[in-house]
């Protein structure tokens, strides 16, 4: 009886992360099927901004085993605005949890749309290399 209350101890001390995950990726998938199967090609020509030459036909964007379509146009945009405002180190989005970790992509775009925040995205680190840059980078 001992090792079965040890064990349903562990359980329950389990329970809350396991709880916490599955109600993320239950998250993730409703804005998959609900939100980001709606970003088309299309509605991207037509955003304000946004350059021909990005929005022309991209092998890349129809030909990735990993994304979608409307994934591959999220990391296409992504990459636009962090490249329009970093020019000197322009990155490739390809992976959107790496990639978005120093939260240098997201101040971008953020101050694409919101020019007021620009000089919190000018203070940010450009060089991280630890969790503690990228906790310095949320601040």
């Amino acid at each position: 009886t001992a090792q079965v209350h040890h064990a349903r101890r562990a359980l329950e001390s389990r329970f809350r992360d396991m709880a916490l995950h599955s109600w993320l990726v239950l998250l993730e998938q409703i804005l998959k099927t609900f939100v980001l199967f709606r970003v088309t090609m299309r509605q991207f020509k037509s955003l304000p901004g946004i350059p021909s030459s990005l929005t022309s036909h991209d092998a890349s964007l129809h030909g990735s085993n990993v994304y979608s379509v409307s994934e591959s146009i999220i990391l296409k945009w992504l990459a636009y605005h962090h490249n329009k405002l970093n020019a000197t180190s322009p990155r490739r989005i390809v992976n959107l949890e790496t990639d978005m970790q120093d939260g240098l992509v997201f101040a971008s775009v953020l101050s694409s749309h919101v020019p007021q925040v620009d000089n919190i995205v000018h203070g940010m680190k450009r060089n991280v290399r630890s969790d503690q840059d990228r906790m310095l980078n949320t601040h």
